[in-house]
């Protein structure tokens, strides 16, 4: 399964969404068959993560030093089987791309942190994390019932 997390630019939600995801696809012992990316809808391929983004990943013994950026392209989402936003925003931009993607697109309505200071990234990646365990735990429910 492949599992696209999508923000802005990259370089703060979605890109700490994807070292969450893998953190916990790893306790649940799954993350050898999920592939987790990030992409940004306006993104500067290459940038790296914000300093705050990579200082909160840090502290959560999560190392995203080495990030980045990759520009969201019609064949990321063509390829994702499940394409996690972090906005309705970002959600309509994919659905502009690609209408048929709608069964696979669900958005978390997380707000950027970019340019805030350090609490608001913790604030944000608690809320990542919350929603993610949610979405991982559904999936795994749904996985042993079929």
């Amino acid at each position: 399964m492949k599992v696209l997390l999508v923000c802005t630019g990259n370089t703060c939600r979605s890109s700490m969404a994807e070292k969450i995801a893998i953190k916990i696809l790893t306790e649940m012992g799954q993350a050898h068959q999920v592939f987790i990316s990030s992409a940004g809808t306006m993104a500067w391929p290459g940038q790296a993560a914000s300093p705050n983004a990579v200082a909160v990943m840090a502290d959560k013994g999560i190392d995203l030093s080495d990030h980045a950026a990759t520009l969201l392209s019609p064949e990321a989402i063509e390829q994702a089987d499940i394409i996690i936003t972090m906005t309705e925003g970002h959600k309509a931009q994919i659905l502009s791309i690609n209408p048929e993607a709608e069964e696979k697109v669900m958005a978390l309505n997380v707000s950027d942190p970019f340019g805030q200071p350090k609490i608001v990234y913790e604030e944000c990646a608690v809320e990542i994390e919350d929603h993610l365990r949610k979405i991982f735990g559904e999936l795994a429910s749904i996985d042993k019932v079929n």
